[in-house]
């Protein structure tokens, strides 16, 4: 078990720093830590793109308007009610 001192002069007051993981395991970083943060980010965004459509055709949205009963439909009733009775030109649900 470490303690606060162990921590900072090493183990039994020798200077160095504690063992990491990697170190401990024998094993090397073969992918630096910032590529692989990139890879990571360029399959998310991908994936995202990939399920905006079908994540708005769940909700309601569907190329002829708003379904009837779904979620789509709510929010351009909210929409209207809000606006007296019309749907805002350029609004989130009238451009979707």
């Amino acid at each position: 078990m470490w303690k606060y001192k162990e921590t900072i002069l090493g183990p039994a007051g020798h200077n160095e720093p504690p063992p990491t993981c990697s170190e401990d395991m024998g094993t090397k970083n073969i992918i630096p830590r910032g590529v692989g943060i990139g890879v990571a980010s360029v399959l998310g965004a991908g994936a995202m793109v990939a399920a905006a459509p079908l994540a708005l055709t769940a909700a309601g949205f569907t190329a002829g308007g708003a379904a009837a009963g779904s979620m789509a439909a709510s929010m351009m009733s909210s929409a209207a009610i809000a606006n007296s009775g019309s749907v805002a030109a350029g609004s989130l649900v009238s451009v979707v």
